[in-house]
């Protein structure tokens, strides 16, 4: 063997090894919206001129003015319920179960110095983020290896009990996944808890035990959260069935749910207690469509240089995937570090156009599906369209059918069915349900090797 065709053979045999490399370094690289992460709660030195107007008080809109005030000389925040003791109207879910994933509570620790204390002083608590979450009863695995020296960030996670006409058809998307949820509210003083047959593993967490069911075998889904101030709360939701509306009909709807392993009898158990001495209250939601507003793709000038969205007021998601938060997070992100880059003058004129272009850009499924459609994307394989695609109580969006997404919703069960199993697959997807990486992460060659041989469970 001459010494040329020794090379050659050295060429090929080390090419493919440096695109698994390359391969892997790009998928597991920081998103984008977590290096500008870094830029959050920085003020800038020179304000700028004139007032930045808030319309909308609620955490979309006080993430969005705390943004703003390190930016702009004044700040105005409007809401019409301002100044009222009074439950919000206005917040659909005011009295649902809310859950804070990694990337808002990083956020609003940047954003405010003294976030943990006053969290704390109003029964508030940090735990991590386990979701104990059973899919079809089984358990996916929680990545507390990857944080072995760290108590609480960012495994941190808060659970709390409380806290457009603009453009035209063709820029907007929706579908209907046709859910209904409801949260039940239980009063549990320590004597009661103590009576309750949790294991005691899990009563540091918040979650003690959330089930999500196989889309073949109905669509109901369940979560068992541990709030504050000596509360437990019970998510129910389903889609084309109807929810419990008194104490007495839960065990029996909580029963009839399938799965490829049982729901554990201390679970019932539990619930039948709550139910009996927890002095259960119910709020009951049907949850609207989820929808996104494109306003990227608008033509040049149609909006004000000075106009953005953020929040809900952008896109509507499924609050069942308890990611709104992290949308909110991701746009003020995308705002503050736009902000950074504007001179003392003011606003350029394609600061709207640049802002939900970058927002587009940043939030969009970047390897998976190169649309730029979040209902599709942003936050997650598992998370949106395709999965809620495959209950039969959902309402596609106009021009597609059931069977679109469907081979994602195959690849999302060789996922699910490698992270009760592997603990890198898991580590992966906890990351991106917790929006701390890019959906990416799950094609680096390793991981997509272990999903992909992997047998499904399902």
């Amino acid at each position: 063997m001459t010494a040329t065709s020794i090379f050659a053979f050295a060429v090929y045999i080390s090419l493919p090894a440096a695109v698994l490399v390359l391969w892997q370094k790009v998928c597991k690289s920081r998103p984008i919206w977590m290096q500008s992460l870094d830029k959050i709660g920085l003020p800038r030195e020179s304000k700028l001129r004139g007032t930045g107007v808030v319309c909308g008080g609620s955490i979309a809109g006080i993430v969005t003015a705390r943004i703003l005030a390190d930016h702009f000389q004044q700040v105005i925040l409007v809401d019409p319920e301002f100044g009222s003791d009074e439950p919000k109207t206005r917040i659909m879910q005011y009295h649902a179960i809310h859950v804070f994933p990694s990337l808002f509570v990083t956020g609003a620790r940047r954003l405010w110095p003294n976030f943990d204390a006053s969290l704390r002083a109003i029964g508030g608590r940090f735990v991590p983020a386990d979701l104990q979450m059973h899919y079809s009863g089984l358990l996916l695995l929680t990545p507390y290896q990857d944080y072995p020296s760290v108590s609480y960030s960012p495994l941190a996670k808060i659970a709390l009990d409380q806290l457009r006409h603009l453009s035209p058809e063709k820029y907007s998307c929706s579908y209907n996944g046709n859910l209904n949820y409801t949260t039940i509210c239980f009063s549990v003083p320590p004597e009661l808890e103590e009576t309750l047959p949790v294991p005691e593993t899990l009563m540091n967490t918040v979650t003690l035990y959330a089930f999500m069911s196989h889309v073949d075998l109905g669509n109901p889904g369940l979560g068992l959260l541990k709030t504050d101030n000596h509360t437990m709360q019970l998510l129910l939701v389903a889609g084309g069935v109807e929810l419990p509306r008194v104490a007495s009909d839960i065990v029996p709807f909580i029963t009839e749910m399938q799965g490829h392993a049982p729901i554990p009898s201390w679970f019932i158990e539990t619930v039948t207690i709550l139910c009996e001495l927890g002095k259960p209250s119910f709020g009951t939601f049907k949850i609207p469509s989820q929808s996104y507003i494109q306003y990227h793709s608008l033509p040049p000038g149609r909006l004000p240089s000075n106009f953005v969205s953020v929040g809900d007021a952008i896109m509507q998601l499924n609050p069942v995937h308890g990611q709104g938060f992290a949308q909110v997070m991701m746009n003020g992100i995308t705002l503050n570090a736009l902000l950074h880059t504007v001179g003392i003058a003011g606003l350029p004129d394609d600061f709207s156009a640049r802002y939900f272009q970058s927002n587009a850009r940043d939030c969009k499924r970047t390897v998976l599906d190169c649309t730029v459609r979040l209902l599709e994307s942003s936050l997650g394989v598992l998370e949106h369209e395709y999965p809620d695609y495959g209950s039969s109580a959902c309402e596609p969006m106009e021009g597609e059918t059931k069977n679109t997404g469907r081979l994602l919703r195959w690849f999302e069960l060789k996922m699910i069915s490698a992270a009760t199993r592997d603990v890198e697959v898991a580590s992966a997807l906890w990351h991106v349900r917790q929006v701390l990486a890019a959906d990416r992460v799950l094609l680096a060659p390793k991981i997509l090797w272990k999903i992909l041989r992997t047998p499904s469970l399902f």
